[in-house]
C-alpha cells in the first residue's frame, strides 16, 4: 500500500491512534486536536470518520435490509468526505487496507423497528437530522451539597481530599470517584451529604461503610457522612444503583446491618447486595431490580391503609404504582437494566415516549410532540457516547421525526 497516498475515513477508521482518540484517550486527544490546527481540512475529516466510529459501536439486532442501507449510508459518506493528508508521525505503520475498515465498519447491525419499514431516502433523511439537530452526550458531573450548606462542583475539582468533615474526609480518586475516609474516632454528631447529578450527568460514589454507588442523570443520594452503628440509610431520587457493602455489627458479629434505601413512601431493605432503583417522577412505576444476593421492598403509598412488602431474589423486579401497589415481575433481562451505568441505551419493545425520557435526561433537552406520533416499538442497544444526531438517525428509519427548538426536541410524525 502507498504510505503516501492521503487517508480516507476508511482508512482514519483502521489507524489505531485515531481509534483511541475516538474512544476518549486523553492523550490521543490531545495529539489529534494539535493535528487539527495543523493540517486543513482533518477536522472535518475525523468528525466524519468519529460518526461512523460512534454508529459501529452499536450493538444492533437485524442483518438484512436495515445493514444494506447503512452500507450505504457509509458509502455516502465515503465518497463526500473530504480527503486530507495527515502527518507523517503517525501513518506509517498504521494504515491497513481499506477494505479492513469496511469489514469494521459492515460488522455491525442495525436497530430496527418491530414494522421493518426503512425510508427509501435513508441518506437524505440522515443528513438533514445532522444539520438540525445536535447535543453532546452526557458526561461525569456532579454536585455534593455538605451539611453546612456549601455546594462543591465535582467536575471542577482536582482529586485528591476535598474537605474533612469532623473526622470524615472526602477524596476525590484518580479514577473519578468520591470516597469517604474516617480516622476510626468514634462520631459525635450524625451529618448528611447530598450528591446529586443534573441531566446530562452521572457519577460515582463510595459511602463510608464501603458501599459503591452509581448515579445516573437528574439523580440524587443523601446520606450520612459517617453512619451509626445500628443502621445505615439513605434517600434517593432518580435511577441509582448499589453494590451494598456487607457490614457485620461490632457487638453483635452474627446479625449484619441493615442497608436502607428511601424514596417517597417506598423503602428497600438489604444487608448486602446488587441492586439498582429507577425511581424518577415522571415514569409510571418506580423499578426495585435485584442482580444479587436479597432484598425487601415496602411502601405505604397514599392508596394504601398499611404498609405492602415483598421480598425479591435474583432476577426479579417489584413495580411499585403510584397507589402503593407493588407487583414482582419475572425474567428481567439484567443488561437492559443496567444498559446505563455500562455506557449504553438498551431498548426493548419500547414505546417512542419511553425512549424519549432516556434521551432528554442524557442530553439534557426538553421534549414535547407535536400531532399524531406512531405507535412503534424499538429494540436494540447504542453506545449513550454518542451525539444526538446518531441515537435520532435511526429512530428516523421508523418515519418518526425530530426537530430542535433551543433546548427542546419536538418529536413529529
Amino acid at each position: 500500500m502507498d504510505h503516501n497516498a492521503p487517508p480516507s475515513i476508511e482508512e482514519l477508521l483502521a489507524n489505531e491512534s485515531f481509534l483511541k482518540y475516538c474512544g476518549g484517550n486523553q492523550h490521543e486527544r490531545s495529539y489529534w486536536e494539535e493535528q487539527f490546527n495543523i493540517v486543513p481540512g482533518l477536522r472535518d475529516a475525523a468528525e466524519k470518520a468519529k460518526r461512523l466510529y460512534e454508529l459501529l459501536r452499536a450493538e444492533m439486532t437485524n442483518a438484512s435490509t436495515e445493514t444494506v442501507a447503512f452500507s450505504n449510508m457509509i458509502e455516502q459518506q465515503r465518497v463526500e468526505a473530504p480527503v486530507v493528508a495527515l502527518p507523517a508521525k503517525r501513518r506509517a505503520g498504521y494504515w491497513v487496507a481499506a477494505a479492513v475498515g469496511s469489514v469494521i465498519i459492515l460488522s455491525g447491525l442495525w436497530i430496527y423497528t418491530y414494522n421493518g419499514n426503512i425510508p427509501s431516502r435513508l441518506v437524505q433523511q440522515q443528513q438533514i437530522v445532522h444539520e438540525r439537530t445536535d447535543a453532546d452526550p452526557g458526561r461525569n458531573t456532579a454536585t455534593l451539597v455538605l451539611a453546612d450548606g456549601s455546594v462543591v462542583s465535582l467536575d471542577s475539582t482536582g482529586n485528591g481530599e476535598i474537605t474533612r468533615q469532623g473526622n470524615v474526609a472526602i477524596v476525590k480518586t484518580d479514577d473519578g470517584n468520591i470516597l469517604y475516609k474516617a480516622n476510626g474516632e468514634p462520631v459525635s454528631e450524625i451529618v448528611y451529604n447530598t450528591m446529586s447529578t443534573p441531566r446530562g450527568g452521572q457519577y460515582r460514589l463510595v459511602l463510608p461503610d464501603g458501599t459503591k454507588v452509581w448515579l445516573n442523570a437528574a439523580s440524587s443520594i443523601t446520606y450520612p457522612t459517617s453512619f451509626p452503628v445500628d443502621e445505615r440509610k439513605v434517600s434517593v431520587t432518580g435511577e441509582v444503583y448499589f453494590e451494598v457493602a456487607a457490614l457485620r455489627d461490632a457487638t453483635n458479629k452474627s446479625r449484619l446491618v441493615p442497608f436502607i434505601v428511601k424514596k417517597d413512601d417506598i423503602q428497600v431493605q438489604v444487608k448486602g447486595t446488587h441492586f439498582n432503583i429507577n425511581a424518577y417522577d415522571d415514569e409510571d412505576d418506580a423499578k426495585v431490580t435485584l442482580l444479587e444476593g436479597r432484598v425487601n421492598v415496602s411502601t405505604t403509598g397514599a392508596g394504601l391503609t398499611e404498609k405492602t412488602e415483598v421480598a425479591l431474589l435474583p432476577g426479579k423486579q417489584a413495580r411499585c404504582g403510584k397507589t402503593g401497589a407493588i407487583a414482582v415481575a419475572d425474567n428481567i433481562d439484567p443488561d437492559e437494566v443496567m444498559a446505563w451505568k455500562n455506557g449504553l441505551f438498551n431498548f426493548s419493545n419500547a414505546d417512542i415516549r419511553m425512549i424519549m425520557r432516556q434521551i432528554g435526561r442524557w442530553y439534557n433537552l426538553d421534549v414535547s410532540y407535536e400531532g399524531t406520533v406512531p405507535q412503534r416499538e424499538f429494540s436494540g442497544k447504542i453506545t449513550r457516547n454518542t451525539q444526538l444526531s446518531n441515537v435520532l438517525k435511526i429512530l428516523e428509519q421508523s418515519n418518526i421525526h425530530f426537530r430542535m427548538e433551543q433546548n427542546r426536541i419536538v418529536v413529529t410524525p
